[in-house]
């Protein structure tokens, strides 16, 4: 081939590559263009899928809490210290929910103290760390009556809610004179033992400053009662008393709209005395250790409630309780009869207007 055919032969192929260059540089370009869109599709994908994998992280703080809070038993029924149904669990399952947990004092605010399998300095320490975790939160507090777990709890006093001591030892220094406990509604004081005398009789018991307190349950032996508000509480519960305690506390007690005693028996007792009057009284739950006529010491004309043990009389049951509902005008709506010894049916022939009636035979009211 003539040189002259061969440059031009060149000069073709050299215009025809660079034309295709251009093309795919072309291409090239709005390729590009395409994978950088679709790496930013990709990368907001990513995003929208590490949401839905903990989609309660994408909540504002205050739903998360609300939601953490409906794990927790309703106050001011507490928590147990560790393990399910504990804010200790909720700390443990990641970063963000621990730091919630620990900073919402609403978390800590219930706290279960009186019976715990781990050592009783631990549950001491543990103690500190839920109360130092409530902010200005009131307390509700189930608790052993024991120094070290005492002495966490006492500088917290002014916003104790609701307190059920077990086991008492030294409470009367937990209410101290000069330390009043201004928010307290809720107070249980049980001892270490049916039969034990834990509290020195020569110690004031008084209880001052309490004016929100409404229930009360006790179980103190030998008659060694505090001395609380009486007349500003609407439920009150003995454990265990006898004849003359119990009527002499009730005789304060006016506001009373439920009831619950278990009366005890002493052989020196005097013969029971005049009726006591419950005018707001709406439940009864009525025990006796022996069959007395102790039923009738109560005048409660609004009773709608009526909890008793056949042996509240020492008569037949269902005359006694003819002539208790006579003689008090009330109109009961529920009657539970334990360790019965007639049928339910004599009993609904018996109190037709009682729209529910239950009873128990002896051998199954345990």
């Amino acid at each position: 081939m003539p040189l002259s055919q061969s440059m031009e032969s060149d000069r073709v192929l050299v215009a025809e590559t660079e034309a295709q260059i251009l093309v795919l540089a072309t291409q090239i370009s709005a390729l590009e263009r395409s994978v950088s869109l679709l790496r930013k599709t990709q990368h907001a994908a990513k995003t929208r899928l590490d949401s839905y994998t903990y989609p309660v992280l994408t909540l504002p703080l205050e739903i998360i809490s609300e939601i953490f809070l409906h794990y927790l038993p309703p106050y001011p029924t507490p928590p147990p210290l560790t393990g399910s149904l504990s804010p200790i669990r909720l700390t443990h399952i990641c970063r963000q929910w621990r730091d919630i947990v620990i900073a919402t004092p609403v978390f800590w605010r219930a706290i279960d103290l009186s019976d715990r399998p781990i050592r009783l300095k631990d549950v001491a320490a543990l103690a500190a760390l839920w109360l130092g975790r409530t902010g200005g939160c009131s307390l509700s507090i189930d608790a052993i009556d024991w120094k070290p777990i005492t002495s966490a709890l006492i500088p917290h006093r002014s916003r104790w809610e609701h307190l059920r001591l077990h086991r008492l030892q030294d409470w009367p220094r937990i209410f101290e004179k000069s330390s009043p406990t201004p928010l307290l509604q809720t107070l249980l004081l049980l001892p270490t033992s049916p039969t034990s005398l834990p509290i020195p009789r020569e110690v004031p018991l008084t209880l001052i400053d309490v004016p929100l307190l409404r229930t009360v349950e006790l179980s103190i032996p030998g008659g060694r009662y505090p001395s609380l508000p009486w007349q500003q509480l609407t439920s009150l519960n003995f454990r265990s008393i006898f004849l003359p305690d119990c009527v002499h506390i009730l005789r304060q007690t006016p506001s009373l709209i439920t009831l619950r005693c278990y009366v005890r028996y002493r052989h020196e007792e005097l013969p029971p005395p005049s009726a006591i009057a419950l005018l707001q009284l709406d439940s009864l739950y009525f025990r006796c250790e022996r069959t007395e006529n102790y039923l009738n010491l109560f005048m409660v004309p609004a009773l709608r409630v009526l909890d008793v043990s056949a042996a509240v009389f020492s008569t037949t049951l269902i005359p006694g309780l003819q002539t208790f509902i006579t003689k008090c005008s009330c109109t009961l709506k529920k009657l539970r009869i334990l360790e019965a010894r007639d049928s339910r049916e004599m009993y609904e022939q018996a109190f037709p207007e009682i729209p529910d009636i239950t009873v128990i035979p002896g051998d199954e009211s345990n």
